[in-house]
């Protein structure tokens, strides 16, 4: 079986009729294949591709492949560090397994290591209880110091639904220091205030929230967090996702990101961050999602990451980073 989109996908922003990340694929013997060109839109730093795309693109095939992976608790474990891919490459994207349990990869045909390999399976237990008391705690704990800027979204087709895209051009990030020195970022999108609706989200059925837009959000509020630790730019070696269950279009969501750990020399090092999103639900903050992952550091990375950023914003982030790293 081939061709276009099933029903559920109709209106498919990444796969549907015109998909901004792929509209054929096709079923092999235990997964599905689908063949992508990266394009200029889906850079995530000049020519090179945002790292939501690839994680996306599998989450879509996984959806093909098992419809019922996403209605329940979940986890998926990514890794980069193949061959570089840039804009201009055509590459395979694919899934392979049985219900329950999928192994993906996206490579470009005769490279060496493929560019991105996933593995995605359903879970039970909820959330780590010593988890989701920790990143509780931390947001429990009161604020010393606080600040915040406004920059560009570059991934505003990954989270949000076309007709939305116009109306998200810009996103908030608030650093927070607690009194016990603790640091943590949390990610906003301009005009929303303590929380995001997620209403003009990118979705994987009619009431949920596709899994991919959550994944580019936290991938990017980590980064966050780690570049602001030791001021340098860095690429996704590896992240680590949990999802107790949906997301719902009717549900308020935060996310939270902090840095874990720093190895590695001057101008290359490993740092690991953390993080997860929350659930409004009353007066309560409720994680659903938990994320953990690691970023490969390069000065030549900061450049590239400041030379996206406006000016205005550019000098508040040099004193935030003043301010935390005294």
């Amino acid at each position: 079986m081939s061709g276009g989109p099933q029903r559920r996908h109709v209106d498919c922003y990444f796969c549907g009729p015109g998909g901004f990340l792929f509209s054929d694929w096709e079923r092999t013997g235990d997964g599905v294949r689908t063949r992508m060109k990266i394009e200029r839109r889906h850079e995530g730093w000049p020519g090179i591709p945002h790292g939501g795309v690839g994680m996306t693109s599998i989450i879509e095939l996984a959806d093909f492949a098992d419809p019922s992976l996403f209605d329940q608790e979940w986890r998926a474990d990514f890794r980069f560090g193949g061959d570089r891919l840039g804009v201009g490459d055509e590459v395979t994207a694919e899934i392979a397994g049985d219900e329950g349990l999928w192994d993906g990869s996206i490579y470009r045909p005769g490279g060496d290591h493929p560019y991105l390999r996933a593995s995605l399976r359903k879970v039970t237990g909820g959330i780590a209880r010593a988890e989701r008391e920790m990143m509780e705690a931390l947001l429990a704990e009161p604020v010393k110091t606080e600040s915040s800027f406004t920059i560009p979204v570059f991934s505003d087709r990954i989270i949000f639904r076309e007709r939305f895209q116009s109306l998200h051009t810009r996103r908030v990030f608030e650093f927070r220091e607690t009194r016990t020195g603790r640091i943590y970022t949390e990610c906003l999108h301009e005009g929303e205030s303590g929380s995001m609706q997620c209403t003009e989200m990118n979705t994987i059925s009619q009431s949920r929230v596709h899994p991919g837009a959550i994944i580019a959000i936290m991938d990017e509020t980590l980064a966050w967090a780690g570049f602001l630790t030791v001021w340098q730019g860095g690429v996704t070696v590896d992240l680590s996702v949990h999802f107790a269950g949906p997301v719902f279009l009717d549900d308020r969501i935060f996310s939270v990101g902090f840095c874990s750990g720093v190895k590695g020399r001057h101008r290359r090092k490993i740092v690991s961050c953390g993080g997860g999103v929350f659930a409004v639900r009353g007066s309560r903050f409720v994680p659903i999602v938990t994320v953990s992952g690691r970023w490969l550091t390069d000065p030549e990375y900061k450049e590239k990451m400041l030379g996206y950023i406006v000016p205005e914003a550019l000098s508040l982030i040099t004193e935030v980073h003043r301010k935390l790293n005294p």
